[in-house]
């Protein structure tokens, strides 16, 4: 019988890679990760000045809110109605509300400690109104209060309409119609 002269050695553990290789599997994917969240971040931090008439997407968590920059620093865009603070915003319009009041205020407020970016994404397909009129446009809509409804009324629609003169939203699908409802053809 043998008898040991020290602490009993335990079997040494086998590391996929030496130590120094995990630490650089580890940095490379810290960069990689940290490269693509930079990124994302960028195409968010890093636009050009808004020109007036110009959508502006602001990242909320789970979707966005959208404004029109009318100059000055300011935007306009569907708020909840009365005198809430646009950071109480993303709660109250995704809540439910039927209605929404047209507010004009600085980009700042209403960002908020969110990102935006600008984002003209349908002037490929849609050719914008002249900015002047954009910007008249939509000062002509301030303090009024407009129907709200997520999936046809919301503050998507509201800009691409006053942009393009088309109310769209590619944050909502279309919704199923009931066969017993017919489409209203009406003129607007």
């Amino acid at each position: 019988m043998a008898l040991s002269s020290g602490p009993a050695q335990q079997p040494q553990q086998r590391r996929p890679f030496p130590l120094s290789e995990e630490r650089a599997l580890f940095r490379f994917l810290q960069e990689l990760v940290r490269g693509s969240l930079e990124a994302t971040l960028s195409s968010f931090q890093s636009q050009a000045e808004p020109k007036p008439g110009d959508l502006i997407e602001i990242s909320r968590v789970g979707y966005a809110h959208w404004a029109l920059y009318v100059g000055d620093g300011y935007v306009v865009h569907l708020g909840p109605p009365g005198e809430i603070t646009s950071a109480a915003l993303a709660n109250i319009m995704s809540s439910g509300t039927d209605r929404a009041i047209v507010k004009k205020e600085l980009l700042s407020e209403v960002v908020g400690n969110h990102w935006y970016r600008v984002n003209n994404k349908h002037d490929q397909k849609y050719p914008p109104l002249p900015p002047s009129q954009i910007v008249q446009r939509a000062e002509e809509q301030v303090g009024k209060v407009m129907p709200y409804k997520l999936t046809s009324a919301n503050c998507e629609h509201f800009v691409n309409e006053l942009r393009y003169g088309v109310p769209r939203s590619d944050q909502v699908r279309p919704q199923p119609v009931s066969l017993s409802q017919q489409p209203d053809h009406s003129p607007r």
